[in-house]
């Protein structure tokens, strides 16, 4: 049953993703020639600060997904209720706040926005963006419900849904206005009409009721002890995924934002289709831990799982890190490639960040927040030093750098905490553990050698073409080279009979028609 629903989430939130990637390079590539590369910048800066504003929802929502799980699995509805009505009140206040808050913040664009003039239409961009962010918290206890109920599919069919005809709003937009503001309120109703929809879904097909249910200080209590532990997480993931943006805005110049946002969009497309296939898995290895005291079998699961991210890093991320220079120069213009090391630093962290994510989510299900809180703080002081030392002399190259450095930190970090607190052995599992990850690195930087030097040696002028018939090479090579060394892997196998089980049920539904 896991299984089949795990199939369902992944695969329709991957339908749903592709038109929206699409459209969004469209989208983006009309915005750099009509709106301009600054305006790009300062949309990047905006939304790191945007990032800052946000970690006031403090950890809640990880925190009440952790203490659904069980409840849910119980049947037990007064309790989810009254857990859901505890978010429904923070988020009221988060979004308040953001309002607040990001009023304030404005006193200081002139002296974030390096080489910008700072002027009323850039503040009035700013403030519609920070209303676009408040209200997705508004209502948005129901999104998150959905999400512990295990129907993030339904989720992502919205959000999608919204985001194809908000790009379609967006062309329009930006070709007849080449309007900023424009682009900015096409998001804001997007963000609304999402939350809305959403709610009105959730009301229609799950009987709780939230109304007139006082606020659960038992409830609360406990909720709050996690909370206290996911915030410097929280913390630690705006340092990871935000300041990097704000550094080179102030230090280095807000154009070179945009500049490295082209290859970041790029990247952070491709991370976001993985990202929701497998996040909407994460209440069924929620359920699995709070359910399951088999140690061994949720290890080979670990296994398992580590092992599919693996196959999706090496099917996306080496295919985006070898063509990604003549998609640009397809895309918008040669002028806008930057050297290959940026290539490769982002590719690292990418890398890193999705693999490891394995052992987030096992964390995030067991609820070992306490034990994680040490090692975000350490790692968001680690990313921020160093990548503000290296800035000076290497420029965006040493923030990239900074943040490979941290994010490699998290991922020894974490596994320890999950073989030393949970499998409670940090010998043979731990270093078979290891191992499996060198191999996996090791045929991931060999596949994107190979990948490259074949594409490069290519008698190829035009750049749309390279990137189809290299982006046709990148998987072969990935696909040869994963079978010879991995075909007698448990993991492979299991991968292997999941796929010919999806391809054997498609094939009887259209012999069936």
């Amino acid at each position: 049953m896991r299984e089949k629903l795990a199939l369902k989430n992944s695969s329709i939130t991957f339908l749903c993703q592709i038109s929206d990637i699409l459209l969004q390079f469209v989208v983006r590539k009309l915005f750099i020639v009509y709106i301009g590369i600054e305006m790009l910048g300062i949309n990047g800066t905006f939304t790191s600060i945007l990032g800052a504003l946000s970690v006031a929802e403090l950890g809640f929502e990880a925190a009440v997904i952790y203490s659904l799980y069980k409840p849910i699995a119980e049947k037990k509805k007064e309790v989810v209720e009254d857990i859901v009505v505890i978010l429904k009140r923070i988020y009221t206040f988060v979004g308040v706040f953001i309002l607040v808050t990001g009023f304030i913040v404005m006193l200081f664009l002139p002296q974030i926005l390096k080489g910008v003039e700072v002027n009323l239409y850039i503040y009035i961009v700013y403030y519609l963006q920070v209303m676009g962010v408040a209200i997705t918290y508004f209502l948005g206890y129901k999104r998150t419900l959905i999400f512990a109920l295990k129907r993030d599919y339904i989720r992502n069919i919205y959000i999608s849904t919204y985001k194809l005809l908000a790009s379609i709003v967006h062309i329009f937009v930006i070709i007849s206005f080449s309007s900023y503001v424009g682009y900015v309120l096409v998001v804001l109703v997007q963000n609304l009409l999402t939350n809305i929809s959403i709610a009105r879904y959730c009301d229609k097909n799950f009987d709780y009721n939230f109304k007139n249910k006082k606020f659960n200080k038992q409830h609360f209590s406990k909720i709050f002890k996690d909370v206290k532990d996911i915030f410097w997480g929280r913390i630690a993931g705006y340092v990871y995924y935000s300041t990097d943006t704000l550094i080179i805005s102030s230090l280095v110049g807000t154009v070179s934002v945009g500049f490295l946002s082209n290859y970041t969009q790029i990247f952070t497309q491709l991370k976001y289709v993985l990202n929701n296939v497998l996040n909407s898995n994460k209440p069924i290895i929620g359920e699995l831990l709070a359910e399951n005291n088999d140690k061994e079998h949720t290890l080979k699961v670990l296994r398992k799982y580590t092992f599919v991210r693996y196959l999706c890093c090496s099917v996306v991320f080496i295919p985006g890190a070898v063509l990604i220079d003549y998609f640009i120069t397809a895309w918008i213009s040669a002028k806008y490639v930057l050297p290959t090391y940026v290539t490769i630093l982002i590719t690292m962290d990418l890398y890193i960040t999705f693999v490891h994510g394995a052992l987030v989510d096992y964390i995030a299900g067991l609820g070992y927040f306490s034990y994680d809180k040490k090692i975000s703080i350490i790692g968001a002081i680690m990313n921020l030093v160093i990548s503000i030392s290296l800035v000076f002399k290497w420029g965006i190259y040493g923030v990239l750098l900074g943040t490979v450095i941290s994010q490699t930190f998290f991922w020894i970090a974490r596994s320890i905490i999950v073989f030393k607190y949970y499998f409670l052995d940090l010998k043979t599992p731990y270093i078979k553990y290891w191992i499996s990850q060198s191999i996996y690195i090791l045929i991931f930087s060999f596949n994107t050698f190979i990948a490259f030097v074949l594409i490069k040696a290519l008698p190829l002028g035009n750049s749309y073409l390279k990137v189809i018939i290299g982006g046709i090479i990148c998987i072969v090579i990935v696909t040869i080279m994963n079978v010879l060394v991995l075909h007698r892997t448990e993991e492979y196998n299991f991968v292997k009979k999941l796929l010919l089980r999806l391809f054997m049920k498609y094939k009887r539904k259209i012999l069936s028609r």
